[in-house]
């Protein structure tokens, strides 16, 4: 250590020279630093909702869930694709990676959704995908299940939920 201070003393405009560097580095690093207030520390998730009444479960997977998959199996920086089929509804959840932002992987799917619609030319009452992000920054979700009730839902527990953030009824 008594090395290090005498050369630091015998050499002071060597040293004085590096802390300049490292002092003028830091800066330009720092200006360059992506900083946010409340980082995002999920992916990019888009949610594909399609409704078919009167579909059974395993026609909703073979007509809607599966070709939705196939469409969409190609998409770059896809991660993940995780699928509920149930009577009458279809709902795939597609995963991002990080390099895309949520508005990226939303127009990658919007672009594939020419293809995704009449993907079930022998169901009668296929509707058109649902196609939306799932950003937990902006507020949380509730969803009633597909099978309910409006009426099922009382009226201060709504209230309570639409308090909390987003109530996004999915009903058949």
């Amino acid at each position: 250590m008594n090395a290090l201070i005498a050369f630091s003393i015998k050499q002071r405009v060597l040293v004085l020279a590096l802390f300049v560097m490292t002092f003028i580095g830091g800066v330009l690093a720092f200006r360059q630093l992506n900083i946010e207030a409340y980082p995002d520390p999920t992916p990019p998730m888009v949610d594909i909702i399609t409704q078919s009444p009167g579909l059974s479960a395993e026609e909703i997977e073979r007509y809607i869930t599966i070709p939705i998959e196939t469409q969409t199996s190609a998409l770059r920086n896809l991660n993940t694709v995780r699928t509920i089929s149930l009577y009458g509804l279809s709902d795939v959840k597609l995963q991002f990676t990080f390099d895309y932002t949520y508005e990226e992987a939303l127009q990658q799917v919007l672009n594939r959704r020419s293809r995704l619609s009449g993907h079930c030319p022998n169901a009668v009452g296929v509707a058109d995908p649902d196609v939306f992000v799932i950003d937990p920054g902006l507020a949380p979700t509730t969803e009633a299940p597909h099978s309910a009730r409006a009426a099922d839902i009382s009226a201060p527990r709504r209230n309570r939920l639409l308090w909390l953030g987003r109530l996004r009824l999915v009903l058949t």
